[in-house]
Order: C-alpha cells, then sequence, then structure tokens
C-alpha cells in the first residue's frame, strides 16, 4: 500500500492509512493498519507491507486523519500485490 501525502496546511495533524480485508462474500475479516511517520511539508512518499488473511478476497483502502485540524492532501494511492 503506497501513496504520497502532503500535511503542509495540516501541521499539527495526522494521517493514517488502513486496509479493511473482506471475503468474496463481503464478510468483514480484519484491519490492516499502515503507520505513517515523518510525514512534512510538501509531498512525500509513504508505503507499507501488509499480509492479507487467509481467505481474504477483497480490500478496501480506508485514509484518515487524527488529531488537529487544518487540510491534508493524498494522491497516487496504490495497493499492489507481490509474491512471497
Amino acid at each position: 500500500l503506497s501513496a504520497r501525502m502532503n500535511t503542509q496546511s495540516m501541521p499539527t495533524g495526522q494521517l493514517g492509512m488502513e486496509l479493511k480485508w473482506y471475503t468474496s462474500g463481503n464478510a468483514f475479516l480484519s484491519t490492516s493498519p499502515c503507520t505513517l511517520t515523518g510525514l512534512a511539508s510538501g509531498w512525500v512518499p509513504k508505503s507499507c507491507a501488509l499480509t492479507a488473511p487467509a481467505k481474504a478476497a477483497r480490500a478496501r483502502v480506508r485514509l484518515y486523519t487524527t488529531k488537529g485540524s487544518g487540510q491534508a492532501y493524498v494522491d497516487a494511492v496504490k495497493l499492489e500485490a507481490s509474491q512471497p
């Protein structure tokens, strides 16, 4: 899971990303958080490696903010499969 983020207008806030995993029948399985640190002014690339749980067939990306106020920008969100 990767994205480019800009918190220039949100100096005290925090951004987060996570994947919510579902079965082929849309039953919720679990959530995999992607901890983001080192965000600064300007566009910063962020990524993390996550492992799908057994029986996962779908994933939903969730972007969120915690603490603070202001504006945050997110671009080029990408989920790519890799071979173990």
